[in-house]
């Protein structure tokens, strides 16, 4: 095995291995994002103030909050508040009762899109001239019209010439 492989062997054993550390820390992660918004109350949370609050770091923090989201969990409030660094951030609210350690619901026209694509990527070109119908190019192409050359008159017919002319 060459020295390449081996590398892309370790890293993609390397990206198996956070993506299980992710899936196996998210939900506590995100019940830890949950619960200190639902602590806030009505004056809710900025993404800065959860991650100065709890030991969520910035690269989670969107990840978790989308998924919190997803399982209408957090609403948005409307406003923004000053961050750590004197930004503006959006201001979410939780919605108490939520049981946020359930799986997030997957959204069924995403899956069937992907499958789509996944399906399409696959095909050859033959298949895919098959699906689109017998010549997919010839038949979506734009119609252009020749354009019309106005008729030239005889040599020998002098008036049609200086009237051709005139036009």
């Amino acid at each position: 095995m060459k020295d390449d492989d081996k590398t892309k062997d370790q890293l993609r054993d390397n990206s198996q291995q956070a993506y299980h550390h992710a899936k196996k820390n998210e939900p506590p992660r995100r019940l830890l994002y949950y619960q200190f918004a639902v602590t806030r109350g009505a004056t809710g949370v900025t993404d800065d103030e959860v991650m100065a609050n709890t030991p969520i770091n910035h690269k989670e923090i969107v990840r978790l909050r989308k998924n919190l989201i997803a399982l209408d969990a957090l609403q948005p409030t409307g406003t923004n508040r000053m961050t750590r660094s004197k930004r503006q951030a959006a201001v979410w609210v939780a919605v108490p009762g939520v049981d946020v350690t359930k799986p997030i619901p997957e959204d069924a026209r995403k899956k069937l899109l992907q499958r789509a694509r996944d399906l399409l990527k696959s095909m050859t070109d033959n298949e895919l001239r098959e699906f689109l119908g017998d010549d997919p190019i010839e038949e979506h192409a734009p119609v252009v019209e020749p354009e019309k050359t106005p008729e030239l008159p005889d040599d020998d017919d002098v008036d049609s010439i200086l009237a051709f002319l005139d036009d």
